[in-house]
């Protein structure tokens, strides 16, 4: 017996996590002009409850770092759930569960002098992610906290709190200067800066040129991007 997810949404973020999902254990393809999910975790549940609360889990650990690599967008749905039979006969079952996932990146190509061309997948390092999210309790934090909020103040503080806790001093990582740092964070502090956006209400004085939440997100993004490089050398991934 074998079950079939099938997935519905953005085509484009399914293409791309196609690109990198193609394990036994976790299969995302294209399938009749549809995407599906399969897995071999699938092989001993014995109904399409235990079928879909897994594949929604599964799909859950892609969130904070789809989120990270592709950035923010629109769900992808559980849709339909086939049963296949060892006889080849199939029962639908149907009803709709929604993830919020990814929808937007960049193909990164690369010319070598010899003219060989190496492609990047902007979803390659999801996979890597999610395991190290699986073995270290601050990187699960992190993408725990990116999926929920990576749009304003409280959020990017957060994740900036979280790195921090775990490698101390950022600026000597060289993940930014501790100019850059002291501007993000008296911003974020600052009432005067950002009014109601701002963490305290009391009057921390704005920086002399406060930063832009867009500019938060690029430094904060660069931030975690060493970090987890760093970590993915601490873990030998």
């Amino acid at each position: 017996m074998e079950w079939i997810v099938t997935l519905s949404g953005d085509k484009h973020i399914l293409e791309e996590l196609s690109k990198v999902f193609s394990t036994v254990d976790f299969c995302i393809k294209e399938d009749n002009n549809s995407y599906v999910l399969k897995s071999g975790r699938f092989m001993d549940l014995s109904t399409v409850q235990e079928v879909r609360e897994q594949s929604k889990n599964m799909l859950l650990l892609l969130r904070g770092p789809s989120k990270l690599a592709l950035g923010t967008g629109s769900a992808i749905k559980i849709g339909h759930i086939t049963q296949v039979q060892d006889d080849g006969k199939k029962q639908i079952y149907a009803q709709a569960t929604s993830i919020t996932l990814a929808s937007t990146s960049v193909k990164v190509e690369i010319i070598n002098p010899d003219g060989t061309v190496e492609k990047h997948n902007p979803a390659d390092p999801v996979i890597n992610w999610i395991i190290l999210s699986q073995k270290d309790l601050a990187v699960k934090m992190m993408f725990d906290q990116l999926s929920d909020d990576f749009e304003n103040w409280y959020g990017l503080y957060k994740l900036y709190e979280i790195i921090r806790k775990d490698v101390r001093e950022i600026p000597q990582k060289g993940w930014c200067t501790l100019k850059e740092l002291k501007r993000f964070t008296q911003t974020a502090n600052s009432y005067v800066a950002l009014g109601v956006k701002a963490r305290h209400w009391n009057m921390i004085p704005a920086p002399s040129n406060p930063m832009s939440l867009p500019q938060a997100k690029v430094l904060v993004k660069k931030m975690i991007t060493e970090w987890l490089q760093e970590k993915s050398i601490q873990y030998d991934i």
